[in-house]
């Protein structure tokens, strides 16, 4: 007989109390184990979901790639436009 089951038919000790512990937290391992084995899941993806899914991650990378080229032109379109400005303000103070 194990040693849990003695201890709740004799006395309520701590070390009763400990083996009943281990054996709570042996099954409930065992379960978990049993819970995390993967099974075959018998279903079907169709065609649908799996170009749904390559839509949506084509849109989030072309988003990243954009982010990344607007981050990385800003200091040139600035400087064009200060150059503009700077263009501007020569040919409206006219040749003197």
């Amino acid at each position: 007989m194990p040693a849990w089951i003695k201890c709740e038919i004799t006395v309520n000790s701590s070390k009763c109390r400990s083996a009943a512990l281990s054996a709570i937290i042996l099954i409930v391992c065992l379960s978990e184990l049993a819970l995390l084995t993967p099974t075959t899941a018998l279903a079907y993806i169709g065609p649908g979901a799996g170009i749904s899914f390559f839509g949506s991650v084509l849109g989030i990378l072309a988003t990243i790639f954009v982010a990344i080229g607007a981050i990385l032109l800003w200091p040139v379109r600035r400087m064009m436009k200060r150059r503009k400005a700077a263009k501007a303000a020569e040919s409206a103070a006219g040749p003197e």
